[in-house]
């Protein structure tokens, strides 16, 4: 299903600051990297305003100098018995390239000046599997978000 991207406001997130948009159970489906912006693009996002929640269609846009590593589980992290991280790790750019479409639902987001950390599942084939993101940047994140879902 393709979302219509066209009317939207720009919300850029100071580094160091809170928003009112979060990231938790939203569904990244795709991520793009192009001139010095890497863009995740989200099916929805929260909103919070007052004591209501809202869903949005958005993208985030992490901008300036740009680095990300993915680590990809072979399993749910903790099932098993074994406690060592077994399976994949991928510079962001090589990431991008061996998934062009996936689905990660972001579990717990966090932020820390200049790097952004997101864990949840990455579903291959329906199967969920641990997947951990981190994205560093010295410019804006901005949420771009779109009509109310």
């Amino acid at each position: 299903m393709e979302i219509k991207r066209e009317r939207y406001v720009d919300i850029t997130k100071d580094q160091h600051s809170g928003t009112k948009y979060s990231l938790h159970d939203a569904h990244i489906q795709q991520i793009t990297i192009q001139n010095e912006v890497v863009t995740l693009k989200f099916d929805y996002i929260f909103g919070y305003i007052g004591d209501k929640e809202y869903t949005y269609k958005a993208d985030v846009l992490f901008t300036g100098d740009i680095s990300g590593n993915v680590y990809v589980f072979d399993r749910v992290a903790g099932q098993g018995g074994n406690q060592q991280f077994s399976g994949t790790f991928f510079d962001l750019e090589d990431f991008v390239k061996a998934y062009k479409q996936f689905d990660f639902e972001i579990i717990t987001e966090a932020y820390y000046g200049y790097k952004t950390i997101l864990m949840g599942q990455l579903y291959l084939n329906k199967n969920p599997v641990t997947c951990i993101m981190t994205f560093w940047n010295d410019g804006d994140i901005i949420f771009k978000i779109f009509d109310e879902k």
